[in-house]
Parts: C-alpha cells; structure tokens; sequence
C-alpha cells in the first residue's frame, strides 16, 4: 500500500465534494450534515449520515467508509466545523479525502460565513492537513492540528 495520498486524482472529488457542501449549507441554512462521496470507477455515490449531533454523523460515516468494498476508487468525507487561523475563528467545511490504495488522507477546508443574501465562501479551499489517518482503516479520533475544530 502506498503512503502518497494520490492528490491530483483526489483534486475532481475534492472540489465536488466542496461544491455540493456550500450549496446545501445555502439551501439548509446549515449546520452541514456529515456526508460521503464515494467514486467508483466513473460513477460518484453521495451518502448522507443524520444523528442526534454532528460527532454522532462523522463517526457513523467512518463506520461506513470502513466497510467499503472493492469497488469504490476514492472517498471523502464531508463535515462541517470552525477553522482558526491567526486567532480568528471562523465556520469552515472540511474534506478529507483518500484514494484507495494509499494509506494515508489528505484534510482541505472552506472558510464560509452566513449573511443575510445567504452563504459567502471566505478564499479558496485550502489543503490543510497531509498524512491524515486512512478513511478506511481502523477508527481514529482526530486530533487537533493547525487551530482546527470540529463542532
């Protein structure tokens, strides 16, 4: 198994996964419900997990990630959480995505704030975090890094 996280393969999810992420927070008026896109071959799946709180969702889309079978090429898992750079804290979503084959997962986030004619992106989606625990291994809590925080 490879340890490179295959970036540019992920790049296309990625951005998929960030797009439809915004354009629900606009259409819900958030919170973000945790959420998987999974690839297979041409063909991506979008798998939704309700619960009673947000931590509940994330893990229960872990649990399914890990489960995946042999068909799915890439995944990411989409959650919704607050992002502090140079002190400022700010609503953010996150996307951890990994293709399969490869060990590790890579973390991206999205600045966004609420306004009144709806959602406003802060910048672009930035890559966060290298070398995140695989999404389709074993479970791992995450640990704090670079002033993120989930909700």
């Amino acid at each position: 198994m490879s340890r490179s996280t295959d970036r540019p393969k992920l790049l296309p999810l990625v951005t998929t996964a960030l797009d439809l992420s915004i354009d629900m927070l606009r259409h819900t008026g958030g919170p973000l419900t945790p959420s998987v896109l999974r690839a297979e071959g041409k063909s991506t799946e979008v798998h939704r997990f309700v619960a009673e709180t947000l931590e509940e969702g994330q893990d229960r889309a872990r649990e399914y990630l890990r489960q995946c079978n042999g068909a799915t090429s890439a995944a990411a898992l989409v959650y919704d959480g607050y992002l502090t750079c140079s002190g400022v804290r700010t609503d953010a979503v996150f996307v951890a995505a990994q293709a399969v084959g490869t060990d590790r997962s890579d973390l991206y986030a999205l600045a966004y704030r609420f306004t009144a004619d709806g959602v406003e992106e802060l910048g672009n989606a930035k890559h966060v975090e290298v070398d995140e625990p695989s999404l389709f291994g074993t479970p791992q809590r995450r640990r704090s890094m670079l002033g993120l925080r989930r909700r």
